[in-house]
């Protein structure tokens, strides 16, 4: 069986992330959901959208020199999305715990819807990252994709010429 290109598996994934927007568009169209379920499922829609749009705008670019190095600024954006709110749960969350303690149960309510939809933000970003890291680790498997390497990766280039060296003579 063939493997496949890199380009092959950003198409394929492009089309798992256009099967999941319609799959998303159908949960918050029917309202027979709660509205907890409803925001997940828009915020997922939401993110799986952004995939959607970036993916199709670097396979339509058509330029195989910048797509490793376009994939990998699409999986630090969204890695960073990630980690932006992460943050924002994190302070919210300290938020809440401080605002029902106070008493305060009807702004600890909202905080709460809040944080059910970053929480489904913060999950969607995470999958995205995971599938563009899946893809990227199968195409360069001696290559590690973790939180601390992303920043630091840079595209492999094959080298100009190999170089064969001669054995030496020795004269005298």
């Amino acid at each position: 069986m063939e493997e496949q290109t890199f380009k092959s598996r950003l198409v394929e994934l492009l089309s798992k992330s256009r099967k999941a927007n319609r799959l998303y568009s159908g949960v918050t169209r029917s309202h027979k959901g709660s509205e907890f379920a409803e925001s997940q499922a828009s915020e997922w829609q939401t993110v799986n959208n952004d995939l959607t749009n970036h993916l199709s705008e670097i396979l339509d670019r058509d330029n195989s020199r910048t797509l490793n190095s376009d994939v990998l600024n699409l999986l630090n954006s969204f890695s960073a999305q990630g980690d932006t709110t992460e943050s924002e749960i994190n302070s919210k969350k300290a938020r809440l715990v401080a605002i029902a303690e106070a008493g305060d149960f009807v702004q600890a309510s909202i905080l709460s819807r809040e944080l059910v939809t970053l929480r489904a933000r913060s999950q969607a970003l995470q999958a995205a990252c995971s599938e563009i890291k899946s893809i990227m680790k199968r195409s360069r498997p001696g290559i590690d994709t973790s939180e601390s390497q992303q920043e630091i990766l840079v595209p492999i280039e094959k080298p100009q010429a190999k170089v064969i060296q001669f054995r030496q003579r020795h004269v005298g």
